[in-house]
C-alpha cells in the first residue's frame, strides 16, 4: 500500500499545478518545487532516503550478485541555505486540490458549529 505524506507549508517555486509544463516533455508534466527550511525538510529528506534504501534492498534481494545500481538524481537540493524538494505528477492535480479543499471546508464547517 502506498504511504502518503503531507509536507510542511513552504514556498512554492516553478509551480505547474494548473497546466502541464511542456518545455522538456512533449506530453507535459505537472510539477512543483517546494522550498523549506533545513529543519522543516529533515523529516522529508529522511523519508525520501528511506524509500530509496528500501527499493535498493528489494533490487539486491531480487537479483543477488548485482554490483552497481544506476541511481537517479535526488529530488532535493540545498539552495541559499534552504532545501528545495521537487515533486512531479502525471495526474491532474486539480482533482487532488479539490478533494483537499473540500476536506478543509468540511473541517472548518464542523469546527464552526461546535
Amino acid at each position: 500500500m502506498t504511504e502518503y505524506r503531507q509536507t510542511p507549508i513552504g514556498v512554492a517555486k516553478f509551480c505547474y499545478a494548473t497546466e502541464k509544463d511542456t518545455q522538456f516533455d512533449k506530453d507535459g508534466i505537472f510539477h512543483i518545487s517546494l522550498e523549506l527550511t533545513k529543519a522543516e525538510a529533515q523529516p522529508e529528506i529522511k523519508a525520501i532516503n528511506e524509500a530509496i534504501s528500501k527499493k535498493i534492498a528489494e533490487i539486491y534481494k531480487a537479483r543477488p550478485g548485482t554490483k552497481n545500481i544506476k541511481r537517479a538524481t535526488l529530488p532535493f537540493k540545498e539552495e541559499d541555505g534552504k532545501i528545495v524538494i521537487k515533486f512531479n505528477l502525471n495526474l491532474n492535480p486539480k482533482v487532488l486540490i479539490r478533494i483537499q479543499t473540500l476536506c478543509q471546508w468540511r473541517l472548518l464547517f464542523t469546527k464552526a458549529q461546535q
